[in-house]
């Protein structure tokens, strides 16, 4: 069963690490591209800005199972599997535009062209590690022990029943 802690950390880390790579399908192919986060807390949904320029829409309209792949490069991963959808309503579109948003589209929430992405997530992995140092000290006394390395904390995370 899954925790308040765990989803929370689920939260905790998608905030902190914001941009993920996301992945959809088109085709028979898999393709990921860079998105900002926007963390919706206790609903089960992260959200996201796009623009009907890019493929991402058209992609989650042909099939709505994505992937979000979150990562520092050194010590703190996560995945996080969910249907997607979109829609131009632009009171939602309002409700979490940002200056981040604002230097894409300068024309504002009201532009046509934009579009809200809401992934309502269903599983999460979590890979939580030490940091470069103590993750090489580690390293290193498990080859000079002849034991498995102890890299951090692997974590799956029930989503759905988050609401």
């Amino acid at each position: 069963m899954t925790s308040a802690p765990d989803v929370s950390r689920v939260y905790d880390v998608a905030e902190q690490l914001d941009t993920c790579m996301f992945v959809t399908r088109r085709g028979e192919m898999l393709t990921a591209r860079p998105m900002s986060s926007i963390v919706q807390r206790g609903t089960g949904h992260i959200q996201f800005l796009t623009s009907t320029e890019g493929s991402l829409a058209d992609d989650v309209s042909n099939n709505p199972n994505v992937v979000l792949a979150y990562g520092n490069g050194s010590n703190l991963f996560l995945s996080v599997g969910g249907t997607a959808s979109v829609s131009s309503d632009r009171t939602p579109i309002g409700a979490v535009w940002n200056p981040g948003a604002q230097a894409f589209w300068p024309d504002g929430p009201d532009d046509p062209k934009v579009r809200l992405v809401t992934v309502q997530l269903h599983n999460a992995e979590l890979w939580d590690g030490d940091n470069s140092a103590v993750a090489a000290v580690k390293f290193a006394f498990a080859l000079a022990t002849g034991r498995r390395a102890d890299v951090g904390e692997r974590k799956s995370v029930d989503l759905s029943t988050v609401r």
